[in-house]
């Protein structure tokens, strides 16, 4: 399990600090599981699969696929593949205003409205 840890939050791009917040832990405990110190209680396991949209099975067993349907594993995969992309988001999407992600939503929308 310690491995599949550290995986998602590989893959979610998160620091151990930035990781254990999301999950309400310390860095330590971060650590500690990824080590294979501690093994995270079931509350925990079951955090992480809700936040990063993992698949139980996965996390608890190694079997099965990393992540449940939905889009967040698709981005993480399609991301990988376009570097140029990613890093253009990475740089720029931080400073996004409220407007813009207005604009951003609606042209998504129309996208999608006419993939239809």
């Amino acid at each position: 399990m310690k491995d599949r840890i550290k995986q998602i939050r590989k893959d979610v791009k998160l620091n151990q600090t930035e990781f254990g917040s999301e999950i309400g832990c310390s860095q330590a405990a971060i650590t500690s599981y990824e080590t294979g110190r501690v093994v995270p209680d079931k509350s925990i396991r079951l955090l992480i699969c809700e936040k990063f949209n993992v698949n139980e099975a996965w996390l608890e067993t190694g079997e099965g696929m990393p992540y449940r349907e939905g889009l967040i594993p698709g981005l993480v995969h399609a991301l990988s593949i376009m570097p140029d992309v990613r890093a253009m988001l990475e740089e720029k999407l931080p400073h996004v205003s409220d407007e813009s992600w207005r604009k951003m939503n609606e042209a998504f929308k129309a996208f999608l409205d006419d993939m239809k």
